[in-house]
């Protein structure tokens, strides 16, 4: 379970409640002195800062040791006691992490760190004013405080707080004219980047300052086995469990030719019994359970199964392992589908695409050598099962004959352009309504608020819960036409209402993120529902919720497997498989050259 997903099932037992009140504090936690703040005597500070350098580096069993070690030897030192709870947060040990969490600013309010790392406890339970005030702390104590900075940002995000991004950008902004010496980057997540109005140049610029952080001796270079034979194949990911990444790619991993791979599954998440990781783990011909591992020690475990071609599933994402690919552990590495952008990682020396995510001439900004896989690059799994029990309108709190607009992104994505365009096609549309994904409280509410200033009754958005995925496909043909969100587009999301038979409408941006529900489109055969700029998204989305014979067309089209090519699994996976090979047989001709990197393939 997650944490996200334990905090969830905590709201679900308290219905009525506007907000879930903590975790009680364990017994072990230390009480604040009285006398204010512990002193971090060097000896426990040692054993900290030991700890904190394992657990970067994905050492967690050690970093634990070392954090009690700490604290057994200063029990009232906050960052350790910060740090552990952390540490046991990211280990599922919920209750008792909350506590040390809490206990790190009531021991030492005058460091930063802790003030993170609450701020960090708040956003995963969705309480976001929390955890924007927790940051605003660490902010006051240090105004250049990069992580304070990149993660007040996630909150805002999913907040809705628009204000509060504008301010954000303004100051990234501001760093950027200072020049090169302001190094404004690392003030920049590159995940949450993909949510931001950065350009495709700034990206990679982020994408190489982050990367620096996982800068690592490689490993000796190994050489490829001859032509012919086998080839073993392996993915790196945190997502073999209920994730998108895993809706997307659950067929992967057992449609793979064995005649020609043997396929490594490297798991850096924490375990679960789901089916979903039960699918995964027999998809594959091997399995490892790498959560417990350090940086350097998987990566010469993959070395040690003597991987041919290993594949970056998360990249610069959230319990992504990107210091395990800066150690080169395999002759040839790829980053694909978990991260929609560039890793700036120079081991990493392959991106899958297309040539509608990286037409030619973008080559440039990205670190990877682009390879441009036909149709899309977006793998679907065309065996989804669908809950049979369809519910109705009514059941779904839908009005029964309105144009049912919606959306199922995280509200993380709905920016103030894409919100501006949802709100110019309500106004066209009367009798619609926009139906939304119910994550955040605050964010709901703020989005109300907007469209009551847009002069939009806000009894119009309609919010829906999260749901099963076979219930979630069930209840999406309920929704007439998707409207997209456009600096960081629908991915799983837009696949998910395509399958179910919902025309996307889309503005095609110029960055990888803001162009994959066109890649989708295209491949679906409707390139013409992917426009050129919002006022163009603005009267297709009017035209179509106007027109339900229209609307009925493309549902039919989309219905019809045989009419395109987006859900065509087994020939995604060959097409994969083509690209691994291709890559490989240049490497073996090349095998006295480096990894080439900004060239481009098809």
């Amino acid at each position: 379970m997650s944490l996200l997903k334990w905090w969830q099932q905590r709201r679900a037992a308290s219905p009525g409640a506007s907000q879930p009140a903590p975790p009680t504090q364990p017994l072990t936690a230390p009480s604040p002195s009285p006398e204010g703040p512990g002193a971090e005597d060097d000896a426990a500070g040692a054993l900290n800062a030991r700890g904190f350098d394992l657990w970067m580096n994905g050492h967690q069993a050690q970093a634990e040791t070392l954090f009690r070690q700490a604290l057994a030897h200063n029990p009232r030192h906050g960052l350790a006691a910060s740090n552990l709870g952390m540490l046991l947060l990211e280990q599922h040990r919920y209750d008792e992490g909350w506590g040390w969490v809490q206990a790190g600013p009531q021991l030492r309010p005058d460091h930063p760190g802790v003030w993170v790392n609450l701020g960090n406890a708040y956003s995963v339970q969705y309480q976001h004013t929390q955890a924007i005030g927790a940051y605003a702390q660490a902010l006051a104590l240090d105004p250049r405080n990069p992580m304070a900075w990149r993660n007040q940002t996630r909150a805002q995000l999913e907040s809705g707080d628009w204000a509060g991004i504008d301010a954000y950008l303004a100051q990234v902004r501001r760093l950027q004219r200072q020049g090169p010496a302001a190094h404004w980057a690392d003030y920049v997540s590159p995940f949450d980047a993909l949510f931001l109005p950065f350009s495709r140049r700034e990206l990679f610029q982020i994408g190489q300052a982050e990367s620096a952080r996982y800068s690592a001796p490689s490993l000796p270079l190994r050489p490829l086995p001859p032509a012919g034979q086998r080839l073993r194949l392996g993915y790196v990911s945190s997502d073999f469990h209920d994730h998108p990444t895993m809706h997307l790619a659950g067929r992967l991993f057992e449609l793979h030719d064995r005649t020609q791979f043997e396929v490594w599954g490297y798991n850096v998440g924490y375990p679960d019994s789901s089916a979903w990781r039960g699918r995964a783990t027999q998809g594959c011909d091997h399995f490892v359970d790498a959560h417990r591992m350090g940086d350097a020690e998987l990566a010469a475990r993959v070395a040690a199964d003597q991987i041919d071609v290993l594949v970056d599933l998360k990249g610069l994402t959230g319990g992504g392992r990107p210091g395990v690919l800066a150690r080169a552990c395999a002759p040839v590495q790829v980053n694909y589908l978990g991260f929609p952008g560039t890793t700036g990682i120079a081991p990493i020396g392959y991106l899958l695409a297309d040539a509608v995510l990286v037409p030619q001439g973008h080559d440039a900004d990205y670190s990877e050598r682009v390879w441009r896989l036909p149709d899309t690059y977006q793998l679907t799994d065309d065996e989804q099962p669908i809950d049979p029990a369809m519910p109705s309108r009514a059941a779904l709190g839908l009005p029964e004959d309105a144009t049912v607009l919606g959306c199922f992104n995280n509200l993380s994505k709905v920016d103030r352009r894409s919100f501006c365009v949802w709100m110019r096609v309500l106004q066209g549309l009367p009798n619609s309504v926009m139906w939304l994904l119910a994550t955040s409280d605050q964010a709901m509410q703020s989005l109300r608020q907007r469209a009551a200033d847009a002069k939009i009754n806000p009894e119009r958005l309609v919010f829906a819960p999260v749901l099963p995925k076979a219930q979630h496909l069930a209840r999406l043909p309920q929704m007439d036409l998707m409207l997209d969100t456009l600096t960081c587009n629908a991915h799983t999301t837009a696949t998910d209402a395509l399958y179910a038979g919902v025309p996307v409408v889309t503005v095609q941006g110029d960055t990888f993120a803001s162009r994959v529900a066109s890649s989708l489109l295209h491949a679906a055969g409707l390139p013409t529902l992917a426009c050129t700029d919002d006022n163009a998204m603005v009267h297709l989305a009017l035209s179509l919720g106007a027109d339900p014979k229209r609307r009925t067309q493309l549902r039919n089209h989309l219905l019809d497997r045989r009419a395109h090519r987006l859900f065509a699994t087994r020939q995604r996976v060959r097409q994969i498989e083509d690209a691994y090979q291709t890559i490989v047989d240049a490497h073996r001709r090349q095998a006295t050259q480096p990894v080439g990197h900004g060239g481009s393939s098809t």
